[in-house]
């Protein structure tokens, strides 16, 4: 399943989801996949987890909000009733004040959705639903484990978390699970009328990049004519790892690596027992990739080794690493549980071995060897299997289970029922030609009319239907500004506001949307790029992140903490916020993505296999952002071997000149450093063209698999040309696909008939406590403090927006009489400020629109 911007996607999102996992949730893999679908599906979700502090905490960088609600064990410690042993510890009160935290959050979220995970996950659910037992919210919870059969765990802890499933298992409206035979356990023990929905705990189809330098073998330097067994996961005596390291001394020219982040007594004892079998030069230790990077990782390996004890909730399991050995080619030896030894029987990937016996192990990886040696077609076989054990079967599933329980409305309540056609102006950038194209699609429409406007020339010169070239804000500009935004009902804003100051947060930034929301009109923002990609998140999600190269005049202009109190402050204010893709979605997240648009209706695409030289371009508008060294260093050592091609760099040129390069390029490389394609990316796609750019790991499966441009980075660049050049009937593959993709997910006319739905019917209430905490922001309350030495220019703007308005902003002075019938209260509002200051002015707005809501 991969993204799909249409009224499906727009609909879901009226319902809000809250996901609950009891733990610190990046370590969960399952959780974040789950996570990630139901966002893409377009379901406004947020992920709740478990903080090892009394603090609330809000991890950034996901398509969704994640926030870790405080420990409950610290309501225990202020009681003085935390217990020294873990045993005795009152587990249901312990849930029960984490529901009371979750509730308050869903209460003010107005969720409608409950999506549990795991033992604590229905003891929580069952809490919270006694909490919002007039919410009529639905329930789903998804079953890890088999609770009855944690038989290591100590016996009050299982015996609870079976207490409590048993007690509101019957509650939830829909059961997953992980297995099968879990599935057959359940509905047979808890009498349930139908089994559980089974969701297998499998990769992504799109984590596989085979030209990624991201391999275990690399990585601990063995050469390849050794055979390299692997474990992975949690290191602990039930996961018979201690089983594996005797094995190798029954083995000559094998290799160990061993994949966990476990620490403690049990690691440091394996270690001391290998280094008296003499084995520490054949056991290395390599710490977790991250999750989608697990199969690249893996696909170096000779064979996958899980040898975990037999016990009841082994016995029914399908874990993850089943799967990963799968997507990466590995054959995989495991113990006799019988669930997973039927499995690895059933699909020829593998071998079973005794439990515990070293002896027995040893001869199956002797066997697996030997079978890769005369077969080795036999790992391409085993890799066949993941197209059936994918993730994105399982999102098939999830798709299912929200689309039959949580209906779709049709439409809400609105002000543009009557019969007259909505006026939308897009403003006020050029955005890359973005508002122009929407403009000019949304005419075509029958219900709507749309105008661009912006407010000062681009070097590409994009056409643009109204435009105000110089616009400072001063009286002639907002005299003609005020006159053109009376005539129109929906203001779509790309980039930033109209009203903007050198410092975005000083006043009056933004007021220009505070106002026309008072002035009853509806304001949507859409997020298009540098202007919200945080340093801070942007170096934490992307390895080849340029937040490091970013001028400072640039950092002055979008300073961080501003950032993050202009996003609150848009959503707070906006009837809805939009981003262009999945990548800046992680740093707005739960708003809509809107794509990028192209008229497809004059391009008609050329797919040719070239013969000759094959002609690559590259057109950066900006060298830093695009990874422009890289490609030419690629470029460089492909001339250096004598490859056939023929290089192409542009820049500067307008837009009309621009298209007719790319049509007769063969490959076109946008970017390589941001993490998705850019508006460059369409237009080559128009044009059927092969395309290269990079999309971060985490963010491919917003893609259809196999996507429709080649994905490289710095590091593979040249790697993913050299395969071009030599394979060159893919550019041509390539170039259909990117066709077919742009008509189906690019389409202008397309968008804008599913964005007049959004114009129509979306109307969110303004949230006054974020409205004004932005107010606070601003110089005098906040911003100017010692903290923030890096503005050279504070003295300055502290001088001029010092207290009350007493200069009297010019373009304030027009602006009170221009917007029609909302003339005499924008006039009362310039009224407010000058008699009681702009901030007394703001909060009476904010009430306004709260009351108009």
């Amino acid at each position: 399943m991969y993204f799909k911007f249409d009224l499906n996607y727009i609909k879901r999102h009226y319902y809000k989801v809250a996901m609950v996992v009891a733990n610190a949730v990046l370590p969960d893999s399952r959780v974040l996949k789950t996570a990630s679908t139901i966002t893409k599906m377009g379901y406004d979700l947020t992920l709740f987890g478990l903080n090892h502090t009394k603090q609330v905490k809000e991890i950034k960088g996901n398509p969704f909000r994640i926030i870790l609600l405080p420990n409950p064990k610290f309501k225990f410690v202020e009681e003085k009733k935390w217990p020294i042993n873990r045993e005795e510890v009152d587990w249901d009160r312990f849930w029960d004040i984490y529901a009371t935290y979750l509730a308050s959050y869903m209460n003010s979220l107005h969720t409608t959705v409950l999506h549990t995970h795991d033992m604590p996950g229905i003891a929580i659910g069952g809490h919270v639903r006694s909490y919002l037992k007039d919410k009529n919210i639905f329930w789903i919870h998804d079953i890890h484990e088999y609770v009855k059969g944690l038989t290591e765990l100590p016996e009050p802890i299982t015996k609870y978390y079976f207490g409590v499933e048993k007690e509101f298992i019957h509650q939830a409206d829909v059961l997953t699970c992980v297995s099968p035979s879990l599935a057959k356990l359940l509905k047979k023990e808890h009498s349930l009328d139908s089994e559980p929905k089974v969701i297998l705990n499998s990769p992504r189809l799109s984590d596989m990049d085979n030209f990624s330098r991201l391999d275990l073998r690399s990585s601990i330097n063995l050469p390849t004519d050794i055979k390299l067994l692997v474990y992975s996961g949690v290191v602990k005596a039930v996961r018979g790892v201690d089983t594996l390291v005797e094995a190798l001394t029954y083995l000559n020219s094998y290799q160990i690596a061993i994949i966990t982040n476990s620490k403690g007594d049990y690691i440091d004892q394996l270690k001391r027992k290998i280094n008296h079998l003499s084995l520490s030069d054949k056991v290395s230790f390599r710490h977790y990739v991250p999750s989608m990077n697990v199969t690249t990782f893996l696909r170096t390996a000779d064979i996958g080794i899980h040898p975990i004890w037999k016990y009841p909730n082994a016995a029914i399991a399908l874990p993850n690493k089943l799967f990963e050995y799968m997507h990466s080619g590995t054959p995989i030896i495991v113990s006799d549980n019988p669930t997973m030894a039927e499995f690895v029987k059933k699909h020829d990937m593998g071998l079973v071995f005794d439990e515990k016996n070293p002896v027995s192990l040893a001869s199956a990886i002797k066997l697996t060897s030997e079978r890769l040696t005369r077969d080795p077609d036999w790992s391409d076989k085993i890799k066949s299997l993941a197209h059936n054990y994918c993730w994105e079967e399982q999102e098939l599933i999830l798709d299912e289970i929200y689309s039959t329980h949580l209906p779709l409305k049709s439409s809400v309540n609105n002000q543009f029922r009557e019969p007259k056609k909505i006026k939308i102006l897009q403003l006020p950038v050029a955005a890359a030609g973005q508002p122009n194209i929407l403009s000019k699609a949304i005419n075509n429409s029958k219900v709507a009319t749309c105008k661009s406007l912006r407010i000062s020339s681009h070097k590409f010169n994009y056409p643009v239907d109204i435009s105000l070239d110089g616009f400072s804000g001063r009286k002639k500009d907002v005299e003609k500004l005020s006159e053109i935004a009376k005539q129109f009902d929906v203001f779509h804003y790309h980039v930033r506001p109209l009203m903007f100051t050198e410092l975005q947060e000083a006043f009056p930034s933004c007021l220009d949307i505070l106002l026309l929301r008072a002035s009853q009109k509806k304001v949507f923002f859409h997020f298009r790029g540098s202007e919200i990609r945080m340093p801070s998140v942007f170096k934490d999600m992307n390895k080849y992140s340029y937040a490091d190269k970013i001028s400072n005049s640039f950092r002055q202009m979008y300073p961080e903490i501003a950032q993050n109190k202009f996003i609150e402050y848009i959503n707070a204010i906006c009837n809805k916020v939009f981003v262009v893709d999945p990548e800046l979605q992680t740093y707005v997240p739960n708003s809509l993505i809107i794509p990028r648009a192209i008229d497809i209706s004059d391009l008609r695409p050329v797919y040719n296999t070239p013969q000759q030289k094959l002609k690559i371009l590259h057109a950066p508008s900006n060298q830093i952002f695009k990874g422009t060294d890289a490609v030419l260093n690629a470029i460089k050592k492909l001339e250096d071997e004598g490859r056939n091609i023929e290089f192409i760099k542009i820049d500067g040129l307008e837009n009309d000149e621009a298209m007719k390069a790319y049509a007769e390029a063969d490959v076109v490389i946008d970017q390589l450093l941001i993490g998705w394609y850019g508006v460059l990316t369409v237009e080559a796609m128009a044009l059927g063209k092969a395309v290269i750019a990079y999309i971060r790991d985490d963010l491919k499966h917003f893609l259809p698999n196999p996507p429709p441009l080649a994905i490289a980075n710095p590091d593979t660049i040249y790697d993913v040309l050299s395969d071009l050049e030599t394979n060159r009937k893919k550019i041509t593959e390539l170039g259909k696909r990117a066709r077919m993709f742009v008509e189906e997910n690019h389409d202008a006319y397309k968008i804008t008939q599913n964005l007049i739905y959004i114009y129509e019917n979306f109307n969110e209430k303004i949230d006054i406590i974020n409205s004004w905490e932005w107010l606070n922001f601003f110089p005098e309350d906040a911003f100017f403090n010692n903290e923030r030495k890096s503005y050279k220019r504070k003295k300055i703007v502290i001088k001029k927006y010092k207290t009350k308005i007493s200069h009297k902003p010019i373009f304030f002075l027009k602006w009170k009489e221009r917007f029609g019938r909302s003339g005499l209260y924008l006039k009362r509002f310039f009224e407010v400020v000058n008699d009681e200051g702009w901030k007394i002015a703001l909060k009476k707005v904010i009430k306004r629109i709260s009351n108009m809501s």
